[in-house]
């Protein structure tokens, strides 16, 4: 089967184990990851998500369990035909040496290059449509080093759909981003899972993870603690036991999403008012 042929089933975890000096990190995480869906990782700091998606990039070996890629073990690829298959945004965006944005994005076309090869036209119009997907090709000249944090986020979201893979990974994207950026990057994410794209993002916010999301894995401690629709997900159990917070959810009709307003206290609510 060639690398690039979509399965009914992209990616498989089952059981991923993983510590770190000694402290359990995973534990037992098990997910599978069909064509065209939007997976929203949550959770509370700490929890796991960055390290669960440093697992699914294949850039840190589960100690336990099992990964598949398009019904092959992880082991079956070289890393570059696993990078022309997975496009992976980290929490951190930094680098030491100073490109401009459109060098940054073009790297992305490198598991399509030799070593030597230089950009080809195919090249060129995938960086060019990654660019404008996010926002920056007006920015295409501007070094990397004298972009604000939320420009050098787009640009390596950019990087990643210049890849043209068929999971993007991608770690608080929207961290860095103002209301409005966030807003497009995670309608622009939505788009591509609606074109047979497989999306999985770690957010920190419940409502917009609600809206934009297809499902939510929930994470406590290193371990699944609620997995499906972001209803079933987000309830007020749940986010007391994981977060420790009490809350008011609501459907929000006009979005589709849900409504999450935490309280540190349960009184709280009470003086709240929903008259709006």
């Amino acid at each position: 089967m060639s690398i690039n042929q979509r399965t009914d089933m992209l990616l498989e975890a089952e059981r991923l184990t993983c510590s770190i000096d000694g402290r359990p990190i995973i534990n037992g995480v098990s997910l599978h990851l069909h064509p065209g869906s939007f997976l929203g990782i949550i959770g509370p700091n700490g929890s796991g998500k960055s390290t669960l998606l440093r697992m699914l990039c294949g850039l840190l070996q589960p100690e336990q369990g099992r990964l598949m890629l398009l019904s092959r073990p992880y082991s079956a690829y070289s890393a570059k035909e696993r990078a022309r298959i997975i496009g992976y945004v980290p929490q951190d965006c930094s680098i030491d040496a100073d490109f401009t944005i459109e060098q940054i994005v073009t790297m992305g076309r490198h598991p399509y290059r030799s070593l030597f090869r230089s950009l080809s036209a195919a090249d060129i119009q995938c960086a060019e449509r990654a660019m404008r997907q996010c926002g920056i090709d007006a920015l295409r000249d501007r070094y990397i080093h004298a972009c604000s944090g939320g420009q050098r986020q787009l640009a390596f979201i950019a990087k990643a759909l210049a890849q043209e893979p068929q999971l993007l990974l991608l770690d608080e994207p929207i961290s860095a981003l103002d209301i409005r950026h966030q807003l497009r990057t995670l309608s622009l994410l939505r788009q591509l899972a609606g074109k047979s794209f497989t999306v999985v993002a770690s957010l920190h916010d419940l409502s917009l993870a609600s809206r934009y999301c297809d499902r939510l894995l929930l994470l406590n401690d290193g371990r699944v603690e609620a997995s499906g629709r972001p209803d079933e997900v987000l309830t007020t159990a749940a986010l007391h036991a994981v977060y420790g917070i009490h809350a008011v959810i609501r459907k929000e009709p006009d979005t589709k999403g849900l409504s999450v307003i935490a309280f540190d206290h349960e009184e709280s609510i009470a003086n709240y008012n929903f008259n709006y």
